[in-house]
């Protein structure tokens, strides 16, 4: 087994190397994810969130996430999370706005059961006929 890289608050706090970039909100995700020392990822692939999940995959090749799993849908991942997160993992998942439709039975499970689930949503519209591009409705 692959030991996991773990990022200390202590090194983040007073040793870590300071500089400004700019980066997408994507690879803003993965730094969040990177130093959130997550267990396991799960995800299925949904437009916008497919790129984040793709650095987060480059997280796990590093070896700062344990586990990486693709689901076979939405409510497949979602359950899988909170299998997960019940079994004691740190887990981590994103969705975007027509998978958050397809997973939301799981939400209220998750909520009921009290278990700790961090998930990132990415914003996309849901609407007729088909919308794949990142959208700003709130």
């Amino acid at each position: 087994m692959i030991e996991q890289k773990i990022v200390e608050p202590e090194y983040l706090f007073f040793r870590a190397d300071r500089e400004e970039v700019f980066i997408t909100g994507s690879e803003a995700l993965k730094e969040a994810i990177k130093r959130a020392n997550v267990d396991m990822a799960i995800s299925y692939p949904i437009t916008p969130q497919s790129e984040s999940m793709h650095l987060v995959g480059d997280l796990y090749a590093e070896g700062y996430v344990r586990e990486y799993f693709r689901g076979e849908n939405e409510f497949a991942v979602m359950s899988a999370v909170a299998g997960a997160s019940m079994g004691g993992v740190r887990v981590f998942t994103a969705t975007g706005g027509p998978g958050t439709l397809r997973a939301f039975e799981m939400f209220p499970a998750w909520a009921g059961a009290r278990v700790p689930v961090v998930c990132a949503f990415m914003t996309r519209g849901v609407n007729s006929p088909l919308s794949i591009q990142p959208d700003t409705i709130e």
